[in-house]
């Protein structure tokens, strides 16, 4: 289990970090509008099954969902348009 464990560490690493640095373009991913909005959405959307199982629940609205994917989508956009404009 623990080599299993550490393999797949070590291919995350090498394999995953220069997709995202190639995808960044060196620039630092925690200034990103998008990077910003899928963490948000990942912790808005646990909210619901971990507030259940606590026994508290907690329901979030889809439309907090859906302005957080909109987020992202501009985020997106909006890089892509500073890039064409950049050449």
């Amino acid at each position: 289990m623990k080599i299993k464990s550490r393999m797949i560490k070590f291919l995350s690493e090498k394999f995953l970090k220069k997709k995202v640095d190639k995808m960044l373009d060196g620039k630092n991913k925690w200034k990103s509008k998008t990077v910003w909005a899928a963490i948000i959405t990942v912790l808005v959307g646990a909210v619901g099954p971990v507030s259940t199982a606590l026994g508290h629940p907690v329901d979030v609205p889809d439309f907090v969902i859906q302005v957080l994917i909109g987020l992202g989508l501009y985020g997106i956009r909006d890089a892509v348009g500073k890039n064409s404009k950049l050449k």
